[in-house]
């Protein structure tokens, strides 16, 4: 039936996930699907929905712990929503529309990330810049053509193994940069229809909660006119908080993002903060082995500072601390690598010592910033 609503050749069945994921664990995935378009996509949800089958977003395979039992449910991966749209010049947010008929109503130039068609593309540099991405484009291919064109604010990406509608919902960030403060609003898909968030505040780690519909005709409602709880949520709710959105919380699945950015004012020095961030990377995080990125948040302590979690984890003494093939990095405690042929049960036994550790040392409980893949619908 699956195979019907996506086509054949865009299904897949007992996949491995330990090949799908950062940290190479886990078991066999039931069912892998790759839904063209959004419409593929309701059907999708709407089928799992209607048979009551868990489902689970699945992008480049980072931040998520499969369990060596594996996954019953159907994955969905949005790797063919994999375009990028470009304004310059601070267009209209209802001008335009998109020519292969996506819906969305914002659209200048469509251009698919499979080639590098953004270098020596620039803009004025009197310019704001809207760009609009599918959810399953990569976060460093993206990062890196944004850099060729000289726009910024999310060189980040660039060397993040993941994908934008992930990156988004649960609000990546690194090097002083968080995905949110370049957020304009986002897509997504709830009760089977497209739904538009705006994303209203500069203040994004408290960005204001407003909603609006994309019907058929693209066009675009003030929230009064369309219902202020059509999300069911209340307005002035905060989209984005450290490591977490509103999209995951209410298992919003993301279909695009529209990013408002700005052009650098020295490519030359865009170019050399890149590098310097690239450089921390291979120096400070251990990328000679499989990951699965920081395993744990970072919390805030009462006077506003932060206390970061690879250095509660280095004071308790944990640093190279072994369970099976998954051991406590030597270069970065927050991170356990897969030195060969660790299970994923070795992680997350590893993971809860952790824990464990932490709190009889500081009586601080760390939270994982990572997910583990279960049967738990969403």
């Amino acid at each position: 039936m699956l195979g019907q609503v996506v086509g054949r050749q865009n299904l897949f069945e007992n996949v491995k996930l330990c090949e799908l994921t950062t940290m190479r664990v886990g078991g066999l995935g039931r069912v892998l699907v790759k839904p063209l378009t959004d419409a593929h996509l309701i059907d999708v949800l709407k089928f799992c929905s209607i048979e009551g089958i868990p489902y689970f977003f699945l992008g480049r395979g980072s931040n998520v712990i499969a369990l060596d039992c594996g996954f019953s449910g159907v994955l969905i991966s949005l790797q063919h929503l994999d375009y990028i749209t470009y304004e310059s010049g601070g267009l209209d947010f209802t001008a335009g529309a998109r020519p292969n008929g996506r819906g969305g109503g914002w659209v200048s130039e469509h251009v698919p990330v499979t080639q590098d068609t953004l270098a020596g593309q620039q803009c004025g540099e009197s310019e704001s810049f809207l760009v609009s991405v599918g959810a399953g484009v990569s976060t460093s291919v993206l990062g890196r053509q944004l850099v060729n064109r000289g726009l910024t604010g999310l060189e980040f990406f660039v060397g993040l193994p993941a994908s934008v509608g992930g990156a988004v919902a649960q609000n990546a960030g690194a090097f002083g940069q968080t995905v949110c403060a370049s957020v304009v609003s986002v897509v997504v898909i709830h009760n089977q229809k497209r739904r538009i968030i705006k994303v209203e505040s500069n203040a994004r780690d408290n960005a204001i909660f407003s909603q609006t519909n994309a019907h058929s005709n693209n066009a675009l409602f003030s929230p009064t006119e369309s219902g202020a709880n059509a999300l069911g949520c209340k307005q002035n709710t905060n989209i984005f908080g450290y490591r977490t959105s509103i999209f995951l919380r209410e298992h919003l699945p993301i279909v695009e993002v529209r990013f408002g950015l700005t052009f650098a004012n020295s490519v030359e020095g865009q170019q050399a903060h890149l590098k310097f961030m690239l450089d921390k990377r291979r120096l400070t995080q251990p990328l000679e082995y499989a990951n699965s990125g920081s395993i744990f948040k970072n919390l805030k302590c009462d006077s506003g500072g932060d206390i970061y979690a690879a250095k509660l984890i280095d004071d308790a003494g944990l640093k190279g601390y072994t369970i099976g093939g998954a051991s406590v990095s030597e270069r970065h405690a927050n991170f356990i690598v897969n030195k060969g042929g660790a299970s994923a049960s070795d992680v997350v036994k590893l993971i809860e010592h952790i824990k464990a550790e932490v709190y009889k040392k500081t009586g601080i409980e760390l939270k994982k910033e990572v997910i583990v893949l279960s049967d738990k619908k969403g």
